[in-house]
């Protein structure tokens, strides 16, 4: 009998939790569920905020990734030289390129320069997912290139 009172106490329990759930009173302990398309977190969307003086932008692409959108900026000018920038973009850019050692660059940062002849790579990273950073430019001489970074704010003067 006193098995069957138990069982009988427990059933009522769960029934009195199961109306309450049910009679639109609600539990401020509770733990509700929560739709998965609430808990979807857009990606950053990286900008480059960046105008090289003398170049048009002649196109622009975002490349989807999972936790942010990248940007790649692409310019000419009238003679024809190119200059592309690139952020959030994760990659080995200078891949081949002779290494020239670290530049300042914007905000206090160090930045490396690879290159050759008539094309250039500036990387630096600002940190975050938007954080990988690439100028490169072609069809131009190593001063030219660095006068356009110069001028456009990314590297410091006298570098």
């Amino acid at each position: 009998m006193k098995g069957s009172s138990r069982w009988v106490a427990a059933a009522l329990a769960a029934a009195t939790l199961l109306l309450a759930g049910c009679s639109g009173t609600r539990d401020p302990n509770a733990i509700e569920q929560v739709s998965p398309s609430l808990l979807t977190v857009q990606p950053v969307e990286c900008h480059i905020g960046i105008r090289v003086p003398g170049f048009d932008v002649v196109d622009q692409s975002r490349v989807p990734m999972p936790d942010r959108v990248g940007l790649t900026v692409k310019m000419t000018d009238a003679a024809g030289r190119k200059v592309l920038l690139k952020a959030g973009l994760p990659g080995d850019f200078a891949e081949g390129a002779t290494p020239l050692g670290q530049v300042s660059v914007v905000g206090g940062l160090e930045g490396w320069l690879y290159g050759a002849g008539s094309v250039w790579v500036l990387t630096w990273d600002s940190g975050g997912p938007c954080g990988p950073h690439v100028a490169i430019g072609n069809d131009i001489s190593k001063y030219g290139f660095v006068v356009a970074m110069t001028r456009a704010g990314v590297m410091l003067p006298g570098d």
